[in-house]
C-alpha cells in the first residue's frame, strides 16, 4: 500500500478504507508486512484497513476462513473482504456458507463483505449464494469492470442484482480503474458509467487508478428535489395552529403567563412551537 501514492486524492474524494491482498497472490506477503509497518500511518490518514483474500479457490473455503480470520485478528485490521467468483458459483455455490461458518466461530467484531462477479445481462441472476451473506448483513461488492469489459455496466449490474433478490440498499459497487491494453491505457475506464451509481463504491486497484481521475470516481452528490431547488414553506406553516390544538388537547404543556425572555418559563408545547418556528426560519432563509 505504500506503492499507493494518489492516496490524499482518493481521500479528497471520499473513499475510507484500503483492503489489500493478503492470501493466495505473491504480493500478500509484502502487503501483511507493509501493514504491520505503516498501519498507524494509514490511520492517521484517516483510512480503515482491511483485508482481501479469495476462498475455495486454491484452498478449501474452510482454510480461507480461517487463514481471514488469523490475520483479522493478528493485524487487527476492522474488516475483510471475501472473494468468491466463478469458483464459488454453481456446483460450489456452497463454498459461500462453508466461509461464513467458519468465519463465525471466531466470533469477530470486523466486518465481513463480499466480492464477486457482476453480469452483462439483467435475464438472469448469477449462480452464487448471495443469501447466505445477505443473512448474516454482509455488503455484496460485484465487479463492474467496465474498462475491461465494456458491457459490464452499472444498469446490467443492477438489473442483475435485482433478478437475483439483492436490495440495492446492501450493494457496494467495486469498479475497475486499472489500465489495459498494450500498452496499458486508463482510455477504457467508463467513468460516465460509473457516474450513474449514486451508492457506495470501492476501486480496483487503487494504486492502478489514474491520480488525476479520483474526482471522477467521487460518490455524486443526490440531486435536490423539484428541478434543483427546495421550497419555502412560507406563512402557511400551520405551526400555531397545530400548538393551538395541542394546548387544548394538553393545557398542562402550556404557560400563558410565561416570560419571553425566560425559556425555563415556557411549557413543552411552547417551547416546540419556538424551536418549530426557527426552523421554519432558518430553512426559508437559505431558499433563493
Amino acid at each position: 500500500m505504500s506503492g499507493f501514492t494518489s492516496r490524499s486524492q482518493a481521500r479528497a474524494a471520499g473513499f475510507k478504507w484500503l483492503a489489500p491482498i493478503l492470501t493466495h497472490n505473491p504480493a500478500a506477503q509484502g502487503n501483511i508486512n507493509d501493514i504491520r509497518l505503516n498501519k498507524a500511518t494509514y490511520e492517521n490518514e484517516g483510512w480503515v484497513v482491511c483485508g482481501w483474500g479469495t476462498y475455495g479457490q486454491s484452498a478449501s473455503p474452510e482454510q480461507d476462513a480461517r487463514d481471514a480470520v488469523a490475520l483479522v485478528q493478528s493485524l487487527g485490521l476492522a474488516g475483510w473482504i471475501a472473494n468468491g467468483e466463478a469458483w464459488a458459483e454453481g456446483a460450489n455455490r456452497s463454498y459461500s456458507q462453508l466461509f461464513i461458518n467458519e468465519w463465525n466461530k471466531a466470533h469477530l467484531t470486523a466486518a465481513l463483505a463480499v466480492s464477486c462477479l457482476s453480469s452483462d445481462t439483467a435475464n438472469f441472476a448469477r449462480d452464487f449464494d448471495y443469501q447466505a451473506w445477505l443473512t448474516i448483513g454482509s455488503v455484496i461488492m460485484p465487479q463492474v469492470y467496465g474498462n475491461e469489459h465494456a458491457t459490464l455496466t452499472v444498469d446490467a449490474c443492477l438489473g442483475m442484482m435485482t433478478t437475483a433478490s439483492v436490495p440495492q440498499r446492501c450493494l457496494n459497487l467495486t469498479f475497475g480503474t486499472y489500465a489495459v491494453g498494450n500498452p496499458p491505457t486508463w482510455n477504457t475506464v467508463p467513468y460516465y458509467d460509473y457516474e450513474r451509481w449514486p451508492g457506495p463504491r470501492s476501486v480496483y486497484t487503487g494504486d492502478g487508478t489514474d491520480p488525476t481521475a479520483w474526482p471522477k470516481l467521487k460518490r455524486p452528490v443526490p440531486s435536490p428535489p423539484n428541478g434543483g431547488g427546495m421550497q419555502k414553506i412560507g406563512s402557511q406553516d400551520g405551526i400555531k395552529a397545530s400548538i393551538d390544538r395541542l394546548r387544548k388537547i394538553d393545557p398542562s404543556g402550556t404557560n400563558p403567563n410565561r416570560n419571553p425572555n425566560d425559556l425555563s418559563t415556557w411549557g413543552a408545547w411552547d417551547k416546540l412551537e419556538r424551536t418549530l418556528q426557527i426552523l421554519r426560519n432558518d430553512h426559508d432563509s437559505q431558499v433563493k
